[in-house]
């Protein structure tokens, strides 16, 4: 899904003023801007875009304040969905 389809925003309560998140994109909480990376690799001659962010790793709102940085692995081989890591703080 695209952070800006129906199902993200049922997932974090995007776009409803009276919602508070369920769960939280770690991207995002971790600091990183919404757009740059992807974790999604089209194969070349099917598309030349190789910059959509499909795959997500959500915490309970809880965890959020705890999330120090979420980043995506781009050298992982063996599928064509890119890992992404989320390091959180201990209490």
């Amino acid at each position: 899904m695209m952070a800006d389809s129906l199902e993200y925003g049922r997932v974090t309560g995007a776009g409803r003023a009276d919602a508070e998140p369920a769960f939280v994109d770690a991207w995002q909480a971790a600091g990183n801007e919404p757009d740059p990376g992807y974790t999604f690799l089209y194969p070349p001659e099917q598309c030349d875009r190789r910059d959509k962010r499909i795959d997500y790793c959500f915490v309970c709102s809880k965890l959020a304040d705890r999330i120090r940085k979420c980043w995506i692995d781009t050298e992982a081989e063996g599928s064509d969905h890119q890992p992404i890591w989320t390091e959180l703080a201990c209490k």
